[in-house]
């Protein structure tokens, strides 16, 4: 049986080998965790970009902005009435978000090819939305809880 309490065990465990990885300049560290509290927004344009953003608390908002090739971004948000968006173009594409909490919503926009994006969320009253234009266009939504809503668009 799926439970809140599992979920949010599966939520910090996979938050944890998301940050696991070599930290950047655009990872936030806040008293020597990969956590934020607020609103945070990260943007790149380059070859080969990891983003990740990890947030417990209320209130927050994640955004990351990436342009260029072999991009790759996560947001981790744990709490209520959280916002995370991914802004991703570029030719291979990699985006996941994960939420734990309720009133929580997600946005994943990718433009290009080679797209593959994730949404879970795991709580009441969450959205979810995909918005994918080129080729590939592979998504995955997963929801638990109760009034929850879902939107996946994608345009060859």
């Amino acid at each position: 049986m799926f439970t809140m309490d599992r979920a949010r065990r599966l939520c910090a465990g996979f938050l944890g080998f998301a940050l696991l990885g070599s930290v950047h300049a655009g990872d936030l560290l806040d008293g020597g965790d990969l956590v934020a509290t607020g609103d945070l927004a990260v943007g790149a344009s380059a070859y080969a970009q990891y983003s990740a953003v990890a947030q417990r608390g209320d209130d927050n908002r994640a955004a990351i902005d990436q342009a260029g090739r072999n991009v790759q971004a996560v947001i981790g948000q744990a709490g209520r009435d959280q916002e995370a968006e991914i802004l991703q173009q570029g030719t291979d594409l990699t985006a996941s978000i994960i939420q734990v909490g309720a009133e929580n919503e997600a946005a994943i926009i990718q433009r290009g090819n080679g797209n593959r994006a994730s949404i879970a969320q795991f709580g009441d009253q969450n959205q979810a939305r995909v918005e994918q234009i080129g080729s590939g266009l592979s998504s995955h939504v997963t929801q638990f809880g109760n009034s929850m809503t879902t939107t996946v668009t994608q345009f060859r």
